[in-house]
């Protein structure tokens, strides 16, 4: 389910890709393609309406 929700948030431009590599070293899973994202200043944006529309009791 996280790589559908990462999928759709780069698709919406909330996220961009860092950096990306191969786990070598068995971090998670060997051999498996691991990837870094950076927030947006869209995405940021979007985290400071949602923000201010939510409140918390």
């Amino acid at each position: 389910m996280m790589n559908y929700d990462l999928i759709e948030m780069v698709s919406a431009g909330f996220l961009t890709e860092k950096a990306c590599a191969l786990d070598k070293e068995g971090w998670f899973h060997q051999g498996h393609l691991l990837m870094q994202y950076a927030i947006t200043k869209l995405g940021r944006s979007t985290i400071d309406d949602l923000k201010k529309q939510v409140r918390c009791k």
